[in-house]
This record gives C-alpha cells, sequence and structure tokens, in this order.
C-alpha cells in the first residue's frame, strides 16, 4: 500500500526535502520554493476531496472506481456540492459489492446537487459496468493506463490525469484552470492564457514533470498547494498586491 500523507507538517517536509536536490536548475528551485511557502499557508488534508486508496481520512480512503465516481461528479460544480453528492453515493454504496448494483436513477437523484445528474449517472454507472479491473491497472505503465481510460465515457485528459495520480498513485500532473493560470503567469510560458488550448494545458503540464521530480506524493500535494493560491489569489483577476510569491512571478513584475 502507499504511504499516506497524514498531516500537513508531512506534506511540507516532502516538499522541504527537495530544496537542494538540484541547484543547478533555476526552475526547479523555484518550484520547491514556491510550494514550501504556499504549505505554510495552505492545508493540504484539509483539501482533498475524490476518495482513492490513499485518502488522509480513513472515511473517504475508497477503491479506485470510488475515485473515478468522484471525477465524474467533479465535472462543472462547485466542490461543496460535489462533497455532498459524493458522499450520498458513498453513504448509500459503502463498499464494491453494492456499488456494482447502482442504478441510473437511483444514482442520479443521490448526486443531484452536482448538477447533470442524468448524464453522470449514465457514465457512473457504465464505469462501474465495464469489463475495465480498476485495481489491476497499478500493475500498468502509465501510457498503458491511458490507452484504457480514453476509451471511457467522459473520461478526458484531465480525469485521466486525476485517476492516474489519485486513484492509481501515478506521476502525472493534474493541470486544472486554476493551476494552468497559475503557472503560466508565474514563468511566463504564455501571454494570452487558452485554457481550451490542448496546447497550452500540454506545455504546462510538460514543464511541471520536466522541471519536477517524478515523486507521487510530492505531484499529490503541489498540485492542492497550486490550485488553492490559483483559486483564491492568482485568480482571473489576480489579487497582486496580496500575493505571497509574487517575488517569484514573471507576471507581477511586468
Amino acid at each position: 500500500m502507499e504511504h499516506i500523507i497524514s498531516s500537513d507538517i508531512e506534506a511540507q517536509n516532502l516538499i522541504k526535502k527537495y530544496k537542494l536536490k538540484d541547484l543547478h536548475n533555476l526552475i526547479y528551485q523555484n518550484l520547491i520554493e514556491v510550494g514550501i511557502i504556499l504549505g505554510e499557508q495552505y492545508s493540504f488534508i484539509n483539501n482533498q476531496t475524490y476518495p482513492r486508496p490513499s485518502h488522509p481520512n480513513i472515511n473517504f480512503r475508497k477503491e479506485v472506481i470510488y475515485t473515478i465516481c468522484g471525477i465524474i461528479i467533479s465535472l462543472r460544480t462547485t466542490l461543496e456540492n460535489e462533497k455532498k453528492a459524493t458522499n450520498n453515493l458513498i453513504n448509500e454504496y459503502p463498499d464494491i459489492d453494492l456499488l456494482k448494483f447502482a442504478k441510473v436513477e437511483k444514482v442520479a437523484d443521490l448526486i443531484k446537487v452536482a448538477g447533470m445528474q442524468n448524464n453522470k449517472a449514465e457514465k457512473i454507472v457504465n464505469i462501474i459496468n465495464s469489463d475495465i479491473d480498476y485495481e489491476s491497472l497499478k500493475q500498468l505503465s502509465i501510457k498503458e493506463i491511458i490507452n484504457i481510460l480514453e476509451k471511457l465515457p467522459g473520461v478526458g485528459q484531465k480525469s485521466i490525469d486525476c485517476i492516474l495520480l489519485l486513484g492509481l498513485d501515478k506521476p502525472s500532473f493534474i493541470v486544472d484552470i486554476n493551476v494552468f493560470r497559475l503557472i503560466n503567469r508565474l514563468f511566463g510560458l504564455n501571454n494570452e492564457l487558452n485554457f481550451n488550448s490542448k496546447k497550452q494545458v500540454l506545455e504546462v503540464k510538460n514543464f511541471l514533470e520536466t522541471n519536477l521530480p517524478k515523486d507521487t506524493k510530492l505531484y499529490q500535494i503541489l498540485h492542492t498547494l497550486f490550485l488553492l493560491h490559483g483559486k483564491y489569489i492568482c485568480k482571473s483577476k489576480p489579487k497582486c498586491r496580496e500575493c505571497f510569491i509574487k517575488r517569484y512571478c514573471k507576471y507581477e513584475k511586468r
């Protein structure tokens, strides 16, 4: 079983252990230093959502199939409604033996608070009833897993990265809109940001994975911290005056 990060102190210490690892790579150093600062401002532990095998909260420590269900539920909804809907699903189907008998109508009713419930419920039930052995995916390479997951209905690149990193503990950095915006601004990757551009999103993903060590836990922690800073400070209209990492930022220095 993968090691489980159980406290914010442990998360902060994991980032700090990389501080002096690659002194010749300034981008690496900046990413780690930014992570250390953000780790002192935001809680990693209190901002974990999707149920998964390595979830800090034992009540949400669930099999990979629950991770995938949580990801589907989270599409186009708020964090609060995602949590409510996911909790409803878990409470009704607390183990796989019950989950495999889930019906579309019942699932739709359980996740209604998250919106698009009929569409999401149909995808969830199709995924549950698929022939894929989700637990065995961990034995495969990232490329092999992607080839399998991209055939699932309603599962795009970001969802696949979430399944890889959170459900299967594979080092695949998740680039959501908040991470995309923050990293672009910090390092000046693109002036005209377009999250709908697969090229730009892939550029950010490759930038992070090229300059960071392939450590799954480090990816999980940094993703959460980058996401939170993008959500609260580095918004579409950034609060640069309130930003505590602005000395690293090329956008702020323009």
